[in-house]
């Protein structure tokens, strides 16, 4: 098991866009048996929170990197519009089975045998502040289904980001603790806090996230 910040330096700054880190994404991917070394496609489906011009899918899409039946895109988002949005973009690839399209929130997915069955990277991103008293909640459901996931297909990768806005510094240090220690229980390794903090930065806002990724 591999188990990592996604940015390996303690108190790191990424800079630029967010395109770096879904890169990031797809080399760690690549180094696992979830990345097809021979036809240079993914093994398994890849799940991810979905916006408009969903940027992740491009990425995956200009690399050659989904073929269907194999590894597709699942993108995901509740709003209606976002999904047709994103169905009318992307219809030559949809109609193709290089994506799907889901509209829902990703939670009550991780307990549809159907949706996600065949998803071998998820890339969850929730949006939510360690400092919230019931993170858990929301953390808890997703360990599961990476551990059901790699019981399953033999190996899984899972991202996760939450945020540190709007907590107080003792809260926020306190809400990190306990996110690691919950990845700790599941998956019997313990980490440094002041490794996986991580400031993003763009040209409009800068943002303090927790980030892990962990390929079971």
């Amino acid at each position: 098991m591999i188990l990592e910040a996604i940015s390996p330096a303690p108190h790191a700054i990424i800079t630029g866009p967010k395109q770096a880190i879904r890169e990031d994404h797809l080399r760690f991917v690549q180094g696992t048996t979830l990345w097809a070394q021979k036809t240079k496609v993914l093994n398994r489906d890849w799940a991810e929170l979905t916006f408009r011009e969903d940027p992740t899918l491009q990425m995956l899409l200009d690399r050659n990197a989904l073929k269907a039946g194999k590894g597709r895109y699942i993108g995901v988002n509740a709003d209606p519009a976002i999904i047709l949005a994103n169905q009318r973009r992307f219809k030559k690839e949809t109609d193709a089975g290089l994506c799907q399209w889901v509209t829902g929130k990703m939670e009550p997915l991780l307990w549809d045998p159907d949706v996600l069955q065949n998803v071998g990277i998820l890339i969850f991103d929730a949006y939510e502040t360690v400092a919230n008293s019931q993170i858990d909640r929301t953390l808890l459901p997703v360990l599961d289904f990476a551990i059901r996931q790699k019981d399953r297909l033999g190996q899984f990768v899972l991202s996760c980001t939450f945020s540190l806005r709007g907590t107080r510094a003792t809260r926020s240090k306190s809400g990190i603790q306990f996110v690691l220690d919950l990845l700790s229980d599941h998956f019997g390794v313990s980490l440094n806090q002041d490794k996986h903090t991580v400031t993003y930065r763009s040209t409009r806002r800068s943002q303090n996230m927790l980030m892990f990724r962990v390929a079971l």
